[in-house]
């Protein structure tokens, strides 16, 4: 089964996340290749001088791995009930062990850690935009998820929204 069903939604909102990700990686591709190519610094992506000290790109480079190992992790853990957007299709199973056991969004926690390491490698204006718009359109994600799992799983999933939160343990 294909786990990346956003853009077969009939929800609006789903049909301009799918398409807002898209052109958030095409973006990220070409800034990848313009920095790769030592053209960063020019037309406007230069770094914020604050940031440029050693062991910035570093840390950068740990929360980075540290993000996507987490989204591993999550994904691993929902096995067949991964999906990428909401599948109105398919119901799936309510996942709570694991990590899911304190938050219920562990993979969204791995996906700001990972833009918060990118931001320290390459701390630019243009990458302090994108890297904001990200994280409003995955909130709105969560959101929009959260409200679909209490219509799927009813009092299940509001006792499980009861005993998590949504994204830091204990906090948030």
């Amino acid at each position: 089964m294909d786990p990346l069903v956003m853009g077969n939604s009939k929800d609006p909102l789903q049909l301009y996340f799918f398409r807002m990700s898209v052109v958030l990686e095409v973006a990220a591709v070409v800034l990848i290749m313009l920095h790769a190519s030592g053209l960063g610094g020019t037309w406007g992506f230069g770094r914020l001088a604050v940031l440029s000290r050693p062991g910035v790109d570093e840390a950068g480079l740990v929360l980075g791995l540290l993000g996507l190992a987490l989204c591993r992790i999550a994904q691993s853990t929902m096995g067949s009930s991964w999906r990428v957007g909401i599948d109105e299709e398919m119901p799936t199973t309510l996942v709570e062990t694991g990590v899911f056991r304190y938050i219920r969004n562990p993979t969204y926690i791995g996906l700001f850690t990972m833009i918060l390491g990118l931001w320290l490698i390459w701390p630019t204006p243009f990458i302090t935009m994108t890297g904001l718009l990200f994280v409003v359109m995955l909130e709105m994600q969560v959101r929009s998820e959260e409200r679909f799992l209490l219509d799927q799983h009813g009092e299940r999933y509001a006792v499980y929204l009861s005993k998590t939160t949504r994204y830091v343990p204990w906090l948030y």
